[in-house]
Parts: structure tokens; C-alpha cells; sequence
């Protein structure tokens, strides 16, 4: 869609076009002395400064000389000089009224300034005398060029009224400009904008059918087509159009990409690819095509596909550093951990930079939870980088994986030291003080956390359960009650991070080890802790109220209901753990937990049929899960139909020959309906295997 800006100087620098080239001389003017034959010659060849200063000298020796003035006016017009031209052209008015060609030149001056409605009432008077048979001599001045000059009139008003929004005025001027100018496609462009923009897209697909019977190769008249169609949420339109354009222009880059992302949205991933595959073949060295290749296989989570492109994007751009890195990050997703480290070697020897790719390369060791190889690159940074932020909080998170945490409260130390004035080191020495029994440092430190204005949820925890043990359970309380809110909340916005993420970036933006997903089941986790504490440590006269004031603030939270619906559950109150449950799942079926726990309750209040549907889904949700098989037993050999969940299993089972939950409760579900034979032969081969 073209903005208002692009309408409206378009519009008016071919309207000056235009201007430039429209003052002519129905014959030639022979001059009545040398001079003013020189400045002639100079206006011919287009040397009009020249020619100015020529007729100024002879218009100074002698001001009669109408056609010197003509010719002077003229110059100026031709040079941009509108203003100075309009003053001549009202001078020599007086001088020669009988002359209608300065009545023109005035006009013409008029419209170079943009001054409409003045230009417009000089034309009006050209009209007057044209229609009476007047003569313009020296210039060539006919109805046709006047009635060009109306048109050209229409135009710059209907460039005025849209900028200023008025677009049905717009479309009026417009519409005028096209009966009086000659046959043009950007004339009829700028009226299929206006026309869409005021939604009327029927009129518009109509006058681009005209135009395109007249300029049938016009390109631009099928992108408006396309643009139409996108507007009109016509998809197959819009396709069928874009092949329309790149089989006119092959080898355009921009239609083809856009061709290729319709395709891709349409489902025609396969030809969509093939159509830049090809394109890529024609310019090799274009990266937008590489780009939208590599959108494509990520949107698709085709991984292979997206590192072979790489590949062969580094081939063409082998200076090009980052595309490696893309690459090196690639095969981490592939879990082909040797490759992204032999990768990460390179471009630290190649950069110079050991600090950056070594702690690349140990996040790969990470990865595959080779913990203690991780350590062995953080310490050799160390050694090299004893301050640096990153590496330090990178050693400290290593060590609290492994649950060193002497070791990681001495790393937090030093990092606390490095940022005195933030609370994210302060909290994890915290942690890692009381985790490692120093209560009394970690109490100092987390104390530390929350004056630097720390709102993490963990320093309030861990603070929580050391006034705990203090015996201060009013200052305990509150601050489980913080940790609590404060996890719930940041898991809220996490997840809508996330969602934002996944809108703007795809689901392939999650891949990967600093996805805001990871954020999202970390605070997950320490959600679930900080309910556990609050709930298992304090009163259920103070656990209750704020339960039912934090479920009325966050009523999409399918977790929080869900833990909810546990405590009340173990705490006897059946029918509101039920209710609590059941919105659980709604929000989020699949819950396994939540699934689980309704079985329970379906079974205990004796509704075999939604306790079975219940623990079937937790089973589809948790394969492994060893609960649900118990349970399920139960309740079909209570109905005395434990042959159909034996059937049911052996399915499942011939699906899914590895799962050794479900094979040892088949074992047993064969054995306590009396099929023996059956149990024994899947015994026999298995230990066969």
C-alpha cells in the first residue's frame, strides 16, 4: 500500500515533468538584433541561464520587445524560477494587454508555485480566448494543452486532498484528472490505491482489469492486483497473481520471495523451496534468499534443512563469521555435539576470542550433562578471565547443577564483589550459602538480595524458611506469601513472553538452551516449591484466604488450580478439590498430574466410567507413570472387564515394546484375568531380547 507521502509526490513530480516541456514556440523567434538572436540560440540548446542574461540586456535596451519578454518568462519557467516568472509574466500584462500568451505564462507560473485556484482562473481565461478564436503567438497554445493542464489541475488536488485524508475528494479529483490526461498507468495506479484504501475493492479490481488490457506487461498493475487480493483475505487469489508475476519477470528476487512465502502459507512447501533453490542458482551471493530459506526450514523445524542452507551460505561468504556460528548452533539442536565444538574451536582461533566460544563450547558439554567437563573449561576461562560476569555466573550455575554448592557460594562470592550492586549475585550466594548448611551467611546475604530491591521469588523463599526456623513464623509467612505471588506472577509474564515470542518468531525461536521456555519451566518448578512451603508450613486458616485471592487473580492459571485442587484434596475437602481440578484440565488438559488426581476422586466417590477416562488421559499424557495402570486394574476388574483393559494394553504394548511400566503392569493385568499363557510369552520375550 502506498503511503500518503509516495501518492502525493508522485503525483506532483510528474506534473512537473510535465511543465517543463509544454512552453513552445509556434515558430521560431528571429531576432531583431544580434543579441537577442544569441539569447534565441542559447534557449534552443537549452543554455536558459544564459539566455536570461541575454534578454535582460535586451529587454533593458528596449522593454517593447514582446517576444524578448515571452522568451525571458519562458527561461525562467524552464529553469524553476516560477516565482520571478509570475512577476514578468503580470509586468508584461501590462505592458502588451493584448497579448493572450502572458496570460498563459502567468498560468503556467502559477501552477509551478502549486498555486491551484489561481492557476486554475488564468486557464479558465485561456479557455475564454481559445474559445473566441484568440491568437497566443509566439507559443504553440491549443485546447488540447489546456485541457492537459486541467487534468494536470485535478491532480495535484487529488494529491492535496489525500494528504490531508480526504480520500473521497482524492478519488473525484482523480477520476477527473484521468478524462483530461493522456493514458497512463500510474494514473490509474493511484486511483486503484485510493480505492482500496477506501475499500472499495470492486471498483478497483475493475479499473485494473482495464488498465491491464491496455498495459498488459505493466508489473505494477499486477502487484496492486496481489496487493487487492491480500487485502480481500483472497489467498488463492493471491497466489495465482504472484505466479502471474514472477512467470513475467523470472528472476526477480522480491516477487519470487514473495511467491515463496505465499506458497509456504498455502501449504506448497515443497515447490516453495524448489522455486528458491532455483533462484538461488541465478544469484548466488543474494542473502535474503538464504534468509527465507532458513525461515522456512524453521518454521518447519526441518533442522537439516536449515544447516545444509548454512552450508551453503558459508561457501559463498566464507569471511562471514556469524553464518558458522548459525551453523555450530544448528548442530547443537541435531545433538551433534562434536561438530558445534570443533566449530567453536575454529572461530576462537580464528577471532581470537576464547572467552566467548569457550563458554559455547561448555554449554554444549552441558548440554549432555558432562557437568564435571564444563567445570574443566570454566576454570581454564578462569584462570585467563578471573572478573568477567558471564563466566563467573556460567561457573556458579555449574556448580549449583551439581550440587556443589560450597563451590558455587565461592564463585557467587566473587561475583557479588565484581557487582556489589546487584541482586541476582547476592541471591544465588544466598541459596548457595543455606543449601551448603551456612544459614547465618545466608540469611546476611538474602537480606542483602531484597535491600538491592531484589523481586526474586527464591530469595524470598529461602528467607522464608530461615526466619522459619528462627521461630519468626508473622515475618516466614509474609514472605512465602511473596515468593508465592512472585513466582506466580513471573511465570504469568514468562509465558506471555513466550507466547509474544512464538507469535513473532515461530516455535523454532523456543529451540535451544536460552529460549524463554527454559525460563518458563524453571519458574514452573519454583512455583510448585513455593506453594509446597506455604502450604505444608503454615495454617490452613492462612493458607485459604490467600489460595482464594491469588485463583481470583490469575483464573488462566491450569497450574495453579491444579496444585490447589491437590491441597484441597489432602486436606478433605473433596468437593472444592473437585471443582478446582476439573477447571484444571479445562484450562489445560493435558496436566497429567491434575488427570491423575481427578481419577482419584472420580473413584473414591464410586464414577468408575470418569475416573477411567481420567486415568486413561493421564496414561496418554505420561506413559510411564505407573499410578494410573494401578489404578486402572482396580477399577476393571472390579467391573469384572479386565479382559478388555488386557486387549487394550496389548495394543499399547505392540506400539510401544520398550515401555517397561506398561509391560510389567500387562504382566500383571494377563495374570489376574487368568491369561497365563499370555503373560508368560511376553516374560519369555523380553528376557529373549
Amino acid at each position: 500500500m502506498k503511503s500518503k507521502s509516495s501518492f502525493h509526490n508522485s503525483a506532483v513530480v510528474r506534473f512537473l515533468s510535465a511543465m517543463v516541456i509544454c512552453i513552445l514556440f509556434v515558430v521560431p523567434v528571429r531576432a531583431q538584433s544580434n543579441l537577442q538572436y544569441e539569447a534565441g540560440q542559447y534557449y534552443e540548446e537549452g543554455e536558459f541561464s544564459m539566455a536570461i542574461e541575454l534578454l535582460e540586456e535586451v529587454i533593458r535596451r528596449d522593454i517593447m520587445r514582446p517576444d524578448a519578454h515571452v522568451m525571458l518568462i519562458s527561461s525562467h519557467l524552464q529553469t524553476g524560477g516560477a516565482d520571478k516568472a509570475l512577476d514578468l509574466s503580470m509586468e508584461a500584462q501590462e505592458l502588451f494587454p493584448g497579448m493572450h500568451a502572458f496570460t498563459w505564462l502567468l498560468a503556467e507560473s502559477q501552477m509551478q508555485l502549486e498555486n491551484v485556484e489561481e492557476a486554475r482562473h488564468q486557464y479558465n481565461i485561456v479557455e475564454e480566448h481559445i474559445n473566441r478564436g484568440a491568437s497566443f503567438m509566439p507559443l504553440a497554445v491549443d485546447r488540447t494543452q489546456l485541457t492537459i493542464r486541467f487534468g494536470q489541475l485535478d491532480l495535484m488536488q487529488a494529491a492535496e486532498a489525500y494528504q490531508n485524508g480526504e480520500l473521497e475528494t482524492a478519488i473525484r479529483f482523480m477520476k477527473n484528472a484521468r478524462t483530461k490526461l493522456p493514458p497512463s498507468p500510474d494514473l490509474d495506479k493511484n486511483l486503484v490505491v485510493l480505492y482500496a484504501e477506501t475499500e472499495q475493492y470492486d471498483k478497483g479490481l475493475s479499473l485494473l482489469e482495464s488498465a491491464r488490457t491496455q498495459h498488459p506487461e505493466n508489473l505494477e498493475l499486477i502487484r496492486l492486483q496481489a496487493m487487492y487480493y491480500q487485502q480481500m483475505e483472497n489467498t488463492e487469489e493471491m497466489v495465482s497473481t504472484y505466479q502471474e508475476i514472477v512467470e513475467n519477470n523470472p528472476g526477480s528476487v522480491d516477487d519470487t520471495i514473495i511467491y515463496a512465502q505465499l506458497l509456504f502459507q498455502t501449504k506448497e512447501s515443497n515447490k516453495a523451496v524448489a522455486l528458491l533453490e532455483e533462484l538461488l542458482e541465478q544469484h548466488p551471493k543474494e542473502r535474503r534468499i538464504y534468509n527465507t530459506l532458513i525461515e522456512f526450514f524453521e518454521n518447519s523445524f526441518n533442522i537439516p534443512g536449515k544447516r545444509n542452507t548454512l552450508l551453503r551460505m558459508a561457501k559463498q561468504f566464507p569471511d562471514d563469521r556469524s553464518i558458522l556460528l548459525e551453523i555450530a548452533k544448528t548442530y547443537e539442536l541435531e545433538k551433534e555435539w562434536a561438530k558445534a565444538r570443533t566449530l567453536y574451536d575454529s572461530l576462537a582461533v580464528e577471532t581470537g576470542d576464547e572467552l566467548i566460544y569457550g563458554l559455547l563450547k561448555a554449554n554444549t558439554y552441558e548440554q549432555q550433562d558432562s557437568l564435571e567437563v564444563a567445570e574443566g573449561i570454566y576454570q581454564n576461562l578462569y584462570e585467563v578471565y578471573p572478573n568477567d560476569e558471564v563466566l563467573l555466573a556460567r561457573r556458579g550455575a555449574n556448580y549449583e547443577d551439581q550440587q556443589k554448592w560450597k563451590l558455587a557460594a565461592g564463585v557467587y562470592k566473587i561475583l557479588t564483589e565484581v557487582k556489589p550492586d546487584a541482586p541476582g549475585p547476592h541471591s544465588r550466594l544466598g541459596v548457595s550459602y543455606y543449601k551448603s548448611g551456612e544459614l547465618e551467611s545466608a540469611l546476611s546475604v538474602l537480606e542483602k538480595a531484597v535491600e538491592l530491591e531484589s523481586d526474586n521469588p527464591e530469595t524470598e523463599l529461602y528467607l522464608s524458611r530461615l526466619y522459619h526456623q528462627q521461630k519468626d513464623d508473622e515475618k516466614a509467612m509474609r514472605l512465602a506469601k511473596t515468593a508465592l505471588e512472585l513466582s506466580l506472577t513471573k511465570l504469568a509474564e514468562s509465558q506471555q513472553e513466550m507466547q509474544g515470542q512464538i507469535q513473532t518468531e515461530g516455535m523454532y525461536s523456543l529451540m535451544g538452551r536460552e529460549s524463554s521456555g527454559e525460563d518458563a519451566e524453571a519458574l514452573n518448578r519454583l512455583s510448585e516449591e513455593a506453594f509446597e512451603w506455604f502450604t505444608n508450613s503454615f495454617h490452613e486458616s492462612n493458607v485459604k484466604p490467600l489460595l482464594n485471592r491469588i485463583l481470583e487473580e490469575y483464573p488462566l492459571s491450569a497450574k495453579l488450580f491444579a496444585m490447589s485442587g491437590a491441597y484441597y484434596k489432602e486436606s478433605g475437602d473433596r468437593d472444592e478439590a473437585l471443582r478446582l481440578l476439573e477447571e484444571a484440565v479445562r484450562l489445560a488438559p493435558s496436566l497429567a498430574d491434575a488427570q491423575l488426581l481427578l481419577g482419584e476422586l472420580y473413584a473414591d466417590a464410586g464414577n468408575a466410567p470418569e475416573a477411567i477416562r481420567s486415568y486413561r488421559r493421564a496414561l496418554s499424557l505420561s506413559p510411564e507413570m505407573p499410578e494410573p495402570y494401578r489404578a486402572l486394574i482396580k477399577l476393571y476388574r472390579n467391573n469384572d472387564d479386565l479382559d478388555s483393559l488386557c486387549d487394550r494394553w496389548l495394543a499399547m504394548y505392540r506400539a510401544a515394546p520398550h515401555n517397561e511400566v506398561l509391560r510389567s503392569h500387562l504382566i500383571e493385568a494377563l495374570h489376574k484375568a487368568g491369561r497365563i499363557s499370555e503373560a508368560t510369552e511376553i516374560v519369555q520375550n523380553h528376557k529373549s531380547e
